[in-house]
């Protein structure tokens, strides 16, 4: 694992290098040990109703990669460097994820019991995962409209949460096989 020193310096390298591009820093993350270590970013078009292209991420991936060369950000052996979109169903994690999302399906899976609100039927077990309409989004709290019912679910208890996408008036519901993303990949 890098210091959160490094990874707010990678960041930030990260993120001046997609605005040059004409896109944005989605997220990023740095995985594996040893031989097998990867830099994944995530980068995406301003307007949420643009993809971003395989060529946009191969042009971050030379720029960041020669801004990473010259930094020397990253300490210790080799590791791979792969740019790509977030995908269709994007994990969601920053206020400014769900907040640019709001008025769409998301699915959010929590660490602890989501409160049934108020006069509606508790179901049998604990509420752990919930799926409808992103209505408000904060750092404190996310509100999801779930059968015609307002559901709040504290951030500090979100697991994981993704968008939905709509596959043709029918949203995903069965995981599929998994597509690989459009990547620009280097070896570093």
């Amino acid at each position: 694992m890098l210091s959160s020193d490094v990874m707010e310096r990678l960041e930030a390298l990260a993120q001046e290098i997609c605005v040059n591009e004409g896109c944005i820093l989605y997220d990023l993350e740095f995985v594996g040990h040893g031989g097998q270590r990867t830099l994944r970013v995530f980068a995406d078009k301003k307007d949420k109703q643009e993809s971003i292209s395989v060529d946009e991420c191969a042009d971050i991936s030379r720029g960041l990669s020669l801004v990473l060369d010259v930094e020397d950000v990253i300490p210790g052996d080799k590791y791979e460097l792969e740019i790509s979109s977030p995908g269709l169903e994007r994990r969601l994690s920053r206020t400014w994820h769900f907040q640019r999302y709001l008025g769409e399906e998301i699915e959010v899976k929590s660490s602890a019991p989501i409160e049934v609100p108020e006069g509606k039927k508790p179901p049998k077990g604990a509420v752990r995962q919930i799926r409808g309409v992103l209505r408000q989004a904060d750092d404190e709290s996310l509100v999801i409209e779930k059968d015609q019912t307002l559901w709040t679910v504290p951030r500090d208890i979100v697991h994981r949460a993704k968008l939905i996408f709509d596959f043709g008036g029918q949203s995903h519901t069965k995981p599929g096989p998994k597509k690989k993303p459009n990547k620009g990949k280097t070896k570093r």
